[in-house]
């Protein structure tokens, strides 16, 4: 370790190098499963990124590239102790060209600033994933990310112009032009889009972006879901289409008069909402998440993505399982989240949890969907990989992976490990929180408003950060960090913006009097 530490502190100064109790923070992800890291490595360019990689390949150490933790397939926890390289430092906006229509930015950039800034100026970059307003640029190009405006605007790769990336000996490729057409060679660009970090390391994207739309109506139905597919019949693409608690919420940003006409002959009852209940009705979907896995205190989620035309054969299958599966999500993209809820106390759900998980996958793939709509491979559906792609493909797929990177160097033991290190992993899910935790999604929103993650972008100061600390019975001593937790403490913002209501005020209490007695 002191080896190892010696040769990084030649390429990248100490002070972005975190190797002492701290770096546990970066063993998370999202899904709640952990890993293990040597130490975390904080780059502010690709420069930097190409000498760690070397490094790297040189000494057979595996590389975990990471954004702002908000993977939901453990697409980035770190196994086997290897080196997590951290983007959220490389956070600039290096060029926005209105007359093109198009902006490029390091990977680090969180994808809420980009959206932000286009609407200032009346335009609009549609891939909206529920995470967006924490989660990274570079890694929703790495996961492809979707969200509820993919139904009309597509996912991420139908944005990129063209990227860079590190490969894992260390070099810097430029994929593609930022031109809205380029189809000279194989799709680079496209092979990245996706990628999960198994192939490079995205450090710069160019992005399109298009007009903003003149203004969205929202309606909200109670009928049944499968006749979302006579909204497109009738040649209406919504903006949105999201299916929670029985309701159905559609968006439309054109063809308003046409299209109200045509919802009112294909659904009995319609109602044209507001500005308040759009409101109100947005927030419900938006933590959908959290109120579900709040009935029980414990979830997993699978992913699926079906064929729109098998939606009824789908939610047929879903009802056998009465109260036990919850689904909800992007209806109109056949998107949609299945919650197995659990009760983590009940050791016979604990157990009927994974065969649950596997019958549902097994009819997905069975009708024609696939197990994984938008959070990618990672280490939750690697099981079923082969299965959807065919042997074949499979195979040509690993020899890709090969050529970009045949030590294995990068993002090791994802994607192509066939489930085994979700195998070793899972149990994780059952293991007891502590009370005060309890109640915590690791979704990231407090990260979103706390003015330390804003202006230091490391996540051992923040308020998800010190759930991570205290769940793993951490103890970090120092003046520096004293320091962090008083001023967290008179801060007071990310107590209120919980949307589970986890008290974070008392979590930082206590880790200070654990740490500074």
């Amino acid at each position: 370790m002191k080896a190892l530490l010696k040769d990084l502190k030649k390429i990248i100064p100490e002070k972005r190098i975190l190797y002492d109790k701290r770096k546990i923070v970066y063993n998370y992800d999202a899904t709640g499963l952990y890993g293990k890291n040597s130490l975390v490595l904080f780059p502010l360019n690709e420069k930097e990124i190409s000498k760690i990689l070397k490094y790297s390949k040189k000494y057979n150490i595996p590389v975990y590239p990471r954004g702002a933790g908000t993977g939901k397939s453990g697409n980035f926890i770190p196994l086997y102790n290897g080196i997590v390289i951290c983007t959220l430092l490389m956070d600039k906006i290096k060029e926005i060209n209105f007359k093109e229509r198009r902006i490029k930015s390091q990977a680090g950039i969180i994808t809420e600033k980009i959206k932000k800034i286009l609407e200032e100026n009346k335009f609009f970059y549609p891939p909206d994933p529920q995470s967006y307003e924490i989660s990274s640029i570079g890694g929703n190009v790495a996961t492809n990310a979707g969200g509820p405006n993919s139904v009309k605007y597509g996912t991420t790769k139908d944005y990129v112009l063209s990227l860079k990336f590190v490969t894992a000996d260390g070099e810097i490729i430029k994929a593609e032009k930022p031109t809205h057409k380029f189809v000279m060679g194989y799709g680079l660009k496209d092979l990245l889009c996706g990628s999960e970090g198994t192939l490079g390391i995205i450090t710069e994207i160019d992005l399109k972006f298009l007009p903003l739309p003149e203004k969205e109506v929202f309606y909200i139905t109670e009928d049944s879901p499968c006749k979302i597919t006579e909204v497109f019949k009738n040649g209406i693409i919504p903006s949105k289409a999201e299916l929670f608690d029985d309701k159905i919420l559609i968006g439309i940003d054109d063809k308003f008069k046409e299209s109200e006409k045509v919802f009112k002959k294909i659904f009995k009852r319609i109602k044209r909402l507001n500005k308040r209940e759009k409101k109100r009705y947005e927030k419900i979907r938006k933590e959908k998440s959290v109120s579900i896995w709040k009935e029980k205190g414990g979830k997993i989620s699978v992913d699926v993505c079906i064929p729109l035309s098998k939606t009824g054969d789908f939610l047929e299958f879903i009802r056998k399982f009465k109260n036990r599966v919850y689904i909800y999500g992007h209806l109109g993209s056949g998107n949609l989240h299945t919650n197995i809820l659990f009760n983590p106390e009940n050791l016979k759900e604990r157990e009927e949890i994974w065969k649950t998980r596997e019958n549902v996958i097994n009819f997905v793939l069975k009708i024609g969907g696939t197990c994984s709509g938008e959070h990618g491979t990672g280490i939750l559906y690697s099981k079923y990989l082969e299965k959807e792609l065919g042997k074949k493909n499979y195979e040509i797929q690993k020899s890709i992976k090969k050529i970009f990177d045949p030590g294995s160097i990068l993002n090791r033991g994802k994607i192509f490990d066939k489930g085994k290190n979700f195998e070793k992993l899972k149990a994780l899910y059952f293991e007891k929180k502590l009370e005060i935790i309890k109640l915590c999604t690791l979704c990231a929103i407090c990260n979103k408003i706390c003015p330390l993650f804003e202006k230091y972008k490391r996540e051992e100061i923040s308020p998800r950060g010190f759930v991570f600390f205290y769940n793993a019975g951490c103890r970090i001593q120092g003046k520096n960090y004293k320091r962090y937790f008083d001023f967290c403490l008179r801060c007071k913002k990310c107590f209120k913006i919980c949307p589970n209501g986890v008290k974070i005020g008392e979590v930082i209490k206590k880790l200070r009097k654990v740490c500074f007695p």
